[in-house]
């Protein structure tokens, strides 16, 4: 998936679970437009192998699609995602970072918090269980009261860096 010149957004490849974000399955040889991310000043992707998708806008709007049979796409249910949708649960958070791990998603807004959901059969999202988590949830923990400046993901597991 690339962003060129003018602010479109086009995909090429095989689509499995709908992660190029088309709208349908069907692969492409060729490059082809991802409507829904077009004019939406797209700073930056994540990938999960699931596959899902995350990205995030310039003005720290967040978007996910693909795979979701573990709720990786934050939208509170584990429907496929077929296209770009905002991830609404974040209300008005600025993300600023995203990364995603096997079947799991992180966020970090610009005030340093750090968001997790999606898979959790390792306690990958910080929550203090193993339960899969289907929307956002804000990572407290001994993440709490620090500044989070880096978030990175293995697999299964998660990682932040604070300041």
């Amino acid at each position: 998936i690339v962003v060129d010149h003018n602010d479109d957004v086009y995909a090429i490849g095989s689509n499995s679970c709908c992660c190029l974000g088309f709208g349908y399955q069907t692969s492409t040889l060729s490059p082809r437009k991802v409507e829904a991310l077009c004019k939406k000043d797209i700073k930056t992707f994540a990938y999960g192998s699931g596959p899902h998708v995350l990205c995030i806008t310039g003005s720290g709007e967040l978007f996910s699609w693909g795979h979701n049979g573990y709720s990786q796409l934050g939208n509170g249910t584990t429907n496929q995602g077929v296209s770009p949708t905002p991830v609404t649960s974040l209300g008005n958070k600025k993300i600023v970072q995203i990364a995603c791990g096997s079947h799991h998603s992180l966020a970090r807004t610009d005030e340093g918090e750090v968001f997790a959901w999606g898979y959790n059969s390792c306690g990958q999202i910080g929550s203090g269980t193993t339960n899969n988590q289907v929307t956002p949830r804000k990572v407290g923990g001994v993440l709490n009261g620090l500044k989070i400046t880096d978030i990175a993901c293995g697999q299964t597991s998660s990682m932040a860096l604070s300041s």
